[in-house]
């Protein structure tokens, strides 16, 4: 077969196989979206009373909002699921397209097998929501739509809060474009930050800042993982995860505060050197890193930032991530065992760990090592 169709053809293998594998899991997600419990929670808070004052509520209000839309097309507790379940693959493909469009074709490939192994997570967790308008708010700011990519970016934030350190990648821009961003972030966060306090008052911040008010380490989390396995107390289910130990009062927020420094530290000198991706990859792997809870979701928010880190050059970078995602993907199927202490489950949750812990040290020495030829 000739060279050029080789070219031609591997790309669209790459996007029918990647659509295969998708529609194949949303079909069985909708048909088994009862068996979700993000999903039974994203309808006990729309169906269950005011959120922030009924209820505690994990979300900032954006998510909020979408699952409220959600619900008033979809009342009954099966309807809502299916729909939830279409709109974040909506939401999804959305997603895919843009990292292609915008970004290009080597970058939009990536995406979509980076995206491909927790795809399930993508069509039952709201985190995809977030991961969309950020991905958003970087297409624009590089485009040279500052005011657009500034409110995008705020609405980004008010879906769920990790990727607040990301708007500092936007130093990349100039000095005129960078302040019109920053009008166009302030206007759509005085407009969603107002409302919510406004209407919910402090306390709901204070709600999605603990976590509802958890008290104990995720098990998956670096530091919950290791006193798991040492067995330091009994773990117990609280605010929807299974936990152990008591995180003394105030460090969870301290840690969620250290992590994002840290991230935007990072931001502000990827957006020098213009490695977008790189820093997007190493912000997060900080901000899981300090983090009381991590979720396997939580890997989403990262993979557009790794399919950048392809286009940049970064290849120990990717792969590092790449091992991330696959063992979640490991360890989510060994979950139960995990629980259990099982000693094969304990060893594949403490290895993701540091697979994270070396994805965060991998993307700074590619920061420092600096942008490579034909990185722009």
């Amino acid at each position: 077969m000739p060279e050029r169709a080789l070219r031609l053809e591997w790309p669209i293998a790459i996007v029918l196989l990647g659509a295969a594998l998708r529609l194949v899991v949303l079909v069985v997600s909708v048909a088994h979206q009862a068996g979700y419990g993000d999903i039974q929670r994203d309808f006990a808070i729309v169906s269950g009373g005011m959120p922030y004052r009924d209820q505690s509520v994990e979300y900032p209000p954006v998510t909020v909002g979408m699952l409220e839309v959600i619900h008033a097309v979809a009342h009954s507790r099966h309807a809502f699921g299916v729909a939830v379940v279409l709109a974040l693959g909506a939401i999804e493909a959305g997603l895919c397209v843009l990292m292609w469009r915008a970004f290009g074709r080597v970058v939009g490939l990536a995406f979509i097998v980076l995206d491909t192994p927790l795809y399930y997570l993508a069509v039952t967790r709201v985190d995809v929501l977030s991961v969309a308008l950020a991905a958003l708010a970087l297409a624009l700011i590089l485009g040279r739509r500052p005011v657009s990519a500034g409110a995008a970016w705020a609405v980004a934030v008010g879906a769920k809060l990790w990727p607040l350190p990301l708007g500092l990648l936007a130093v990349a821009v100039p000095g005129r474009s960078r302040w019109r961003a920053l009008a166009g972030a302030a206007a759509a966060g005085a407009v969603i930050g107002g409302g919510w306090l406004a209407v919910d008052g402090i306390d709901g911040v204070r709600q999605v800042l603990t976590l509802r008010g958890a008290q104990g380490w995720q098990i998956e989390s670096l530091v919950g993982s290791i006193i798991h396995v040492v067995g330091a107390g009994p773990d117990f289910f609280q605010a929807g995860s299974e936990r152990i130990g008591r995180v003394p009062t105030g460090l969870g927020v301290a840690l969620i505060g250290l992590g994002g420094l840290a991230a935007a530290a990072v931001c502000i000198e990827a957006g020098r050197r213009r490695l977008f991706g790189t820093g997007w990859v190493t912000a997060v792997m900080f901000l899981l890193a300090t983090s009381i809870l991590l979720s396997p979701q939580f890997m989403l928010w990262a993979v557009p930032g790794a399919a950048l880190a392809v286009r940049e050059k970064r290849p120990a970078l990717v792969v590092a991530f790449a091992a991330v995602l696959s063992l979640t993907l490991l360890e989510t199927r060994a979950f139960t065992a995990i629980i259990r202490g099982d000693a094969l489950g304990q060893a594949l949750l403490l290895t993701r760990n540091a697979a994270i812990v070396a994805t965060l040290l991998i993307g700074l020495r590619s920061l420092a090592q600096g942008p490579r030829a034909n990185t722009a």
